[in-house]
């Protein structure tokens, strides 16, 4: 007896869990990435205005550049963030992946 669902219909599913992922990520860069900034502007505030600009503050959080200043409390914030941002860049890769997969393989 045939399936139902095609290959097709179970890699956009699967891609759709890894955009899901991703919206997951957001939400948690949404929680986390404030705090930080927050705690950023209050016990090192010279350190963000020569250092931080714009896209920089992503890379920054995202390669782990907050261990280098050394502020526990800083860390606790900031890993959240550096995971939420990987978890985004994941979701997003692995979705996208799978879209091409299943347009141009599993047709």
């Amino acid at each position: 007896m045939e399936s139902v669902f095609s290959t097709h219909d179970l890699i956009i599913t699967i891609a759709l869990s890894f955009i899901a992922l991703a919206i997951s990520g957001a939400t948690a860069l949404a929680i986390f990435w404030p705090l930080s900034k927050v705690h950023l502007r209050d016990k090192h505030p010279g350190w963000r205005e020569n250092h931080l600009h714009g896209a920089n503050e992503f890379l920054w959080f995202f390669r782990g550049g907050f261990k280098g200043i050394g502020d526990r409390d800083l860390n606790a914030f900031a890993r959240p963030v550096q995971l939420a941002l990987w978890t985004i860049a994941f979701g997003l890769m692995g979705g996208w992946v799978l879209w091409l997969l299943s347009e141009y393989v599993f047709v």
